[in-house]
């Protein structure tokens, strides 16, 4: 039986297939909409190009989630399909992917469809991808692939270092007056992801080395022993290249992978960004 993961264009990963497993990876892609000009999240979208225009445009700028219909356009071959969402909290990509299956099993009622909310994006869906690549390879039961991945995404965290904070502002994520704050003052954000999915600003630093402690500090208290770690940037490979060697300093035994942010979480994150997420053993 032939394995389908599908995610929506959050995922910072990009496409692949794994044919030794008979895994088949693709994103559904969310929409930027500048004035009247719209882009599509495509994997080879060139997110420094994108950002720029956002910053000088004075139109007004917003993302469109992806429609049940573009859901169901990646579900029309035969097989198991995982899909996974950026956070309902945050869009309503999640309720496309429900109205998608519903519409998939009244066409094949004996396809087997799960759908995730991951109350994340970006790199913790990374993980679970890799997790639900790793279960498929030891061949388990659909039921038991969906339990475990539950579980698993139940334990894995996010955090996120920002230095400019213009388009969660806009989008109402962050408040003005903690976005200007921000700037005036040359302030790091630290948040992290709720349980719920909603996003949190737990402090401000400056400068780049309380950065990196800040993160390490956060992974520390949301997590006994971190395993799997994937750092997403937006055009910051020198910063991640540090946080990485921050954590091996005190996790040497940590799987650190680094990533390029894809085009909604560049969006987010803007310019210099980083975004975390971590899987490992659970505090006591």
């Amino acid at each position: 039986m032939k394995w389908h993961i599908i995610t929506d264009s959050s995922s910072d990963l990009q496409a692949f297939n794994l044919e030794e497993n008979n895994i088949r990876y693709a994103t559904v892609p969310f929409a930027f909409n500048i004035g009247s000009k719209t882009i599509i999240d495509e994997p080879d979208l060139d997110t420094k190009a994108l950002l720029d225009e956002i910053y000088v445009t004075k139109e007004k700028v917003g993302t469109a989630c992806p429609s049940p219909y573009d859901w169901c356009a990646e579900m029309e071959e035969d097989g198991n399909y995982l899909l996974i969402t950026i956070s309902g909290a945050l869009s309503g990509s999640y309720n496309s992917a429900l109205l998608a299956k519903d519409m998939m099993l009244s066409k094949y009622p004996d396809r087997k469809i799960e759908v995730f909310n991951s109350c994340s994006a970006g790199a913790e869906i990374v993980l679970l991808v890799e997790e639900m690549c790793r279960l498929i390879a030891e061949d388990r039961t659909f039921e038991d692939i969906v339990t475990l991945s539950k579980k698993y995404l139940s334990e894995s965290k996010i955090t996120f270092a920002l230095s400019s904070f213009d388009n969660l502002v806009k989008a109402g994520r962050v408040s003005m007056l903690v976005g200007k704050l921000a700037k005036i003052l040359g302030l790091w954000g630290i948040g992290v992801a709720t349980d719920e999915g909603t996003i949190k600003m737990a402090k401000k630093v400056r400068g780049e080395k309380q950065a990196i402690k800040a993160i390490i500090d956060t992974i520390r208290s949301r997590i006994a022993k971190p395993l799997s770690i994937v750092i997403s940037h937006c055009h910051n490979l020198n910063f991640a290249e540090k946080l990485k060697a921050g954590i091996k300093d005190v996790w040497d035994f940590a799987k650190v992978k680094i990533m390029t942010t894809r085009g909604l979480c560049s969006y987010y994150a803007e310019k210099n960004g980083v975004i975390v997420g971590f899987w490992g053993e659970q505090h006591a």
